[in-house]
C-alpha cells in the first residue's frame, strides 16, 4: 500500500510512498487516498513523502495543487519529502507557492521524521 502510518518519537505520521508508483494512475489513486484519510481525520496530520524514482505529470501536479488547496493544506500541521532528484526540486518551489503548508525536503527518512515530530 502506498499510504500508511507510522509512528516516530509517539507521534502519528501518513507516510506517503510515491517511490513504487510505475504510472500516472497509480500516483492520482495515491493522492486520492491521502485525500480520504486526511478528510476522515478530526485533527491536523504530520505528512511524510517519498518520491525516489517517482515521475509527476502534469495531470498528477495539476491535481495536487488543486486537492492541496481546496482540502490537504488545512488537513496538514507539517509535511516532509525525501527522495527529491534536481528536476523535482524545481517542481517543489513552484508547487510550495500554490501551498500554505509547505513540504519542507530532506535527504533522510530520519531527518524528515525528526523535523515532523519536534
Amino acid at each position: 500500500m502506498s499510504v500508511s502510518t507510522i509512528f516516530h518519537r509517539g507521534k502519528k505520521v501518513i507516510f506517503i510512498d510515491y517511490s513504487k508508483v510505475k504510472s500516472e494512475e497509480e500516483a492520482l489513486e495515491t493522492l486520492y487516498q491521502v485525500k480520504n484519510i486526511l478528510l476522515n481525520s478530526s485533527e491536523k496530520v504530520l505528512k511524510l513523502i517519498i518520491v525516489e524514482v517517482a515521475f509527476a505529470t502534469a495531470k498528477f501536479m495539476s491535481e495536487a495543487k488543486r486537492l492541496y488547496k481546496e482540502i490537504l493544506d488545512a488537513k496538514t500541521h507539517k509535511g516532509a519529502i525525501i527522495g527529491m532528484n534536481a528536476l523535482q526540486e524545481i517542481l517543489l518551489k513552484g508547487f510550495n507557492v500554490f501551498s500554505k503548508q509547505k513540504l519542507v525536503p530532506f535527504r533522510t527518512k530520519e531527518a524528515a521524521l525528526n523535523y515532523l515530530t519536534a
